[in-house]
């Protein structure tokens, strides 16, 4: 309702319009313009719906393009996985004690944020592109992925904060410092340029203007202010239980299979998922703007891709190994944890009539 209320808004000229646009354009052309907030909240029931389907059928299309050499039929595979990671949530933890159950910690799906769900499908297509692009140069690709670049910065650039300092990594280990690495380089050199961009339009908007927002280092800030961390070994406590919650599937496998940590998907989702910690515990913003909590948007989004990720090894692992599918039983059941995870959050949301 809030979104909707956005795009009310903007069409009265009482706030200049979102820089990152794309989702409230959408369901503003799609309820052919209108302003009633009846007819928005319609039509962004459906657009989004339509935006999980998508990332569903994403995440399938990849699942059987990854594992169209295996043994057996795997169709009724990836379509249960791919459900299975699209219901998939982070386990109840000490931080219930704080009265959250999503916030503090790393779910790999939100269903309160229309921004973050619209965008999934095109950090997906990103992330996965970009290793095909790391594997194997593509000059045709590379314009896929700019365009991939400009739509998430309209959507929702949290992941593109990571993906800038990502990448590069992977492609210099790949490529060093010859002409394709800088050919590669375009596209970030684009991603820096929009975010640049961005930040002028935001912080230097008529309605930013009178509140002194403004990016600021400030170590742990939404675990002391939400979590009411009062010292060091709070702040612990909360971040030991908060990984283990949420990645208990992640950790289970890639322990009980370090060999996949040579893959360089496993790889680039680990060290995305650290830099994308890195800057929720470092960077917040002040003024009107500082509980908003923009710069832990791209944890959810890399924590997805990580579960993608671990969810697309099991499967190759039960399908091209000779270990019957009985070696992993303890993997399928952390990953189906995390699905009862989401039913018990769903109850949550209806006892407490609150989604955080």
């Amino acid at each position: 309702e809030l979104h909707a209320q956005f795009i009310k808004d903007y069409a009265y000229g009482n706030k200049p319009f979102q820089v990152n646009f794309l989702y409230y354009l959408t369901v503003y052309l799609f309820s052919f313009f209108s302003c009633k907030t009846s007819s928005l909240l319609v039509i962004s029931v459906y657009v989004l719906s339509a935006i999980t389907f998508a990332k569903y059928y994403i995440v399938k299309i990849i699942f059987i393009k990854e594992t169209q050499n295996s043994k057996s039929n795997i169709a009724v595979s990836t379509s249960l996985l791919s459900f299975l990671l699209l219901f998939s949530f982070s386990l109840p933890s000490y931080l219930v004690g704080t009265n959250y159950n999503y916030l503090l910690r790393f779910s790999p799906n939100v269903w309160h944020n229309s921004t973050t769900i619209f965008v999934m499908p095109f950090v997906i297509l990103l992330f996965w592109l970009s290793i095909k692009q790391i594997t194997e140069y593509k000059r045709k690709r590379l314009y896929i992925l700019t365009i991939l670049i400009i739509l998430n910065v309209l959507v929702k650039p949290s992941f593109i904060f990571v993906y800038v300092l990502v990448y590069p990594v992977f492609l210099f280990n790949k490529y060093y410092f010859n002409k394709l690495f800088w050919i590669n380089v375009i596209p970030i050199i684009i991603s820096i340029i929009l975010i640049v961009i961005e930040y002028l339009l935001i912080f230097n908007s008529s309605d930013q203007s009178n509140d002194e927002s403004t990016v600021v280092i400030d170590f742990f800030y939404y675990y002391k202010v939400w979590g009411g961390a009062k010292n060091t070994l709070d702040i612990l406590l909360m971040l030991v239980s908060a990984l283990i919650s949420s990645f208990l599937f992640p950790i289970v496998l890639l322990l009980k299979n370090r060999q996949i940590l040579k893959e360089r998907m496993v790889q680039f989702s680990l060290l995305a998922m650290i830099v994308s910690f890195l800057i929720s515990i470092t960077l917040c913003e002040t003024g009107a703007r500082s509980f908003d909590g923009n710069f832990i948007w791209q944890n959810y989004m890399v924590s997805f891709l990580l579960f993608f990720v671990c969810t697309l090894q099991l499967l190759k692992l039960t399908n091209n190994t000779s270990r019957n599918i009985k070696a992993y039983t303890v993997e399928i059941i952390a990953l189906l944890f995390h699905f009862f995870a989401l039913i018990y959050y769903f109850s949550k949301i209806i006892t407490t009539e609150t989604y955080f």
